[in-house]
């Protein structure tokens, strides 16, 4: 039984893994960290919004009570 090779696809093209050298696999690995970074910042983003939105209506009905 054969272990089937990784496949990248770029641009609707695909590469086996193995075919590619160092600095090409190096650039894939690269570019999975920096997709995956930036996958965890915008669900950081997404949960600051709702913070902030939590904060600001805390606030509000701070101010609203003081009058």
């Amino acid at each position: 039984m054969t272990e089937e090779q990784p496949v990248i696809k770029i641009d609707d093209k695909e590469y086996k893994k193995n075919e590619l050298n160092e600095d090409q696999v190096n650039l894939v690995n690269k570019l999975a960290q920096i997709q995956q970074n930036k996958n965890n910042l915008l669900s950081q983003v997404y949960d600051l919004d709702i913070l902030e939105k939590a904060y600001l209506e805390k606030l509000k009905t701070s101010l609203s009570e003081k009058k």
